[in-house]
């Protein structure tokens, strides 16, 4: 009797903490993404209606994932997607977009493709303000080591095609800033590319460990694996 009322207790928690953490954000009933509005109440269009190509998504489809709130809850689903149009999180409920309002100090996302295999995403705020970014935008966390982290920032944006002999056409464009953070001097640095000189410039007290590490391994400047790989090299050997 303890346990069936102890189960009702928590069912009952989760039912209004989904009510009072989220909002409705349109239905999937028509290829709509959202039914958004901004702060004076005005209806956006949703990318259908604007005919953009594309998807504001990370990622299509819908993923599993842990969601930590800023108020210490944390909150698993198997029907999450990130928006890098909005940059926000939504769940999947009853044919509707929900969006997840309550403050969060970090998300994953796992999407299993057709496959089998998995894209798996974590995403973390906090960091030092930097440039027009303030400690509540979320960067995706490509490394996580002791001394040193590779930050990702991504966002969508509208941009318009012109192809000769044809209409203008509009699609979803991303803007990509790339960061290495320092946790122990809570310094946040650009990266502008993965290019060793770019790592040089990021991270000068590491530039003849890099220069070191480059001379014995053949480096694309613009392979994100072989970076995290040297940033792995400089984290432990410093």
């Amino acid at each position: 009797m303890k346990n069936s009322f102890r189960l009702l207790i928590i069912l009952l928690l989760t039912q209004q903490f989904t009510q009072a953490q989220t909002v409705y954000a349109g239905n999937d009933g028509a290829m709509r993404f959202f039914e958004m509005r901004d702060d004076q109440g005005a209806l956006i269009k949703t990318a259908s209606e604007m005919g953009v190509k594309g998807s504001p998504m990370i990622q299509d489809g819908w993923a599993a994932g842990t969601i930590h709130f800023k108020n210490g809850l944390t909150f698993y689903d198997t029907l999450m997607n990130f928006s890098l149009f909005t940059n926000k999180l939504y769940i999947a409920r009853n044919n509707r977009y929900l969006e997840l309002v309550q403050p969060a100090s970090s998300f994953t996302l796992n999407f299993r493709n057709e496959s089998g295999s998995m894209d798996s995403y974590l995403f973390k705020n906090g960091y030092p303000a930097i440039e027009d970014h303030d400690s509540s935008f979320m960067y995706e966390v490509l490394y996580a080591g002791e001394n040193l982290q590779l930050l990702s920032w991504q966002h969508k944006k509208v941009i318009e095609t012109f192809n000769y002999g044809s209409p203008h056409e509009k699609e979803y464009a991303i803007v990509q800033k790339l960061y290495v953070y320092l946790p122990k001097e809570k310094k946040m640095t650009p990266l502008s590319s993965y290019a060793v000189q770019a790592a040089k410039k990021s991270l000068p007290d590491y530039a003849d460990n890099i220069q070191a590490y480059a001379a014995s391994h053949k480096l694309n400047g613009k392979d994100k694996t072989q970076f995290v790989d040297l940033l792995s090299y400089l984290d432990k050997n410093h």
